[in-house]
């Protein structure tokens, strides 16, 4: 009897932000690299109707997207990009506990769906639409890794365990399960794991913040752009300088 494949619900919360730009490292790095697991991909989400957070914010590389209205030609590219995507559902903004609400509204959409369906998940990931994602994150390498005897020797076992990106040592000099730094963009977990409780145990896997994955924000991309755009010519200097004095167009190269 052949062993029945697993599946995972990728729940995705919080606004859109710039999906249009990240959803094609999401499809490549996180439902690609699990569905060559040979595992069942299935994909939920709860946002705002606004972009962007109406809240303070400890940034402001968003401020062009505050007041943006999320449309319903929005909402159609969002199931075009995400052909997993089983359940979407869109609340008015609110001012404050917005992440709090939407982590909660799209896990009710998935237990609704399971319901529904008459399944189970084997795993989650949770993660927002706003991430790029530069490396494969392929959960089984992790999970496998719980049921190592070195762990399991001393009563180690995924029960209560959350696994996430992470970016330790960078904000903070000490590393501590209650508080992972950006720890919260992208970790997978048991559904009878309560990750908010205090009884979970928050464990930083290989997967880190700024090399295998990153905020996309509006700044980021304009700067993206700009880079690809001046590109060509900078190819084209240093192509030329293979063929005259490095030093008579150093100063060009540097100045793009």
């Amino acid at each position: 009897m052949k062993n029945k494949r697993k599946r995972i619900a990728i729940q995705f919360f919080g606004h859109l932000r710039t999906f249009d730009q990240t959803h094609a490292s999401f499809l490549k790095n996180i439902v690609k690299a699990n569905e060559r697991a040979g595992l069942k991909v299935d994909i939920f989400m709860h946002t705002w109707d606004e972009y962007e957070a109406r809240g303070l914010s400890w940034h402001s590389d968003n401020n062009s997207l505050r007041g943006k209205k999320v449309t319903n030609l929005d909402i159609e590219r969002l199931k075009k990009y995400y052909p997993q995507l089983k359940k979407i559902q869109v609340s008015p903004s609110i001012k404050s506990n917005g992440t709090l609400i939407s982590q909660a509204n799209v896990k009710s959409l998935r237990e609704n769906y399971e319901t529904e369906k008459g399944i189970e998940y084997d795993w989650i990931i949770q993660t927002r639409p706003d991430i790029l994602f530069k490396s494969p994150l392929s959960i089984n390498v992790f999970i496998k890794t719980l049921y190592h005897e070195e762990l399991t020797e001393i009563g180690v076992n995924s029960d209560n365990v959350v696994l996430c990106g992470h970016r330790m040592f960078y904000r903070m000099n000490i590393a501590h399960p209650r508080h992972v730094c950006e720890g919260d963009m992208i970790y997978f977990y048991k559904p009878s794991t309560n990750y908010l409780s205090d009884n979970s145990i928050h464990v930083p896997i290989d997967y880190i913040f700024e090399r295998d994955f990153k905020f996309l924000r509006v700044h980021d991309v304009h700067v993206e752009t700009s880079s690809k755009k001046i590109c060509p010519k900078k190819v084209f200097l240093n192509i030329l300088a293979g063929f005259v004095p490095f030093k008579s167009i150093r100063h060009k190269i540097r100045q793009l």
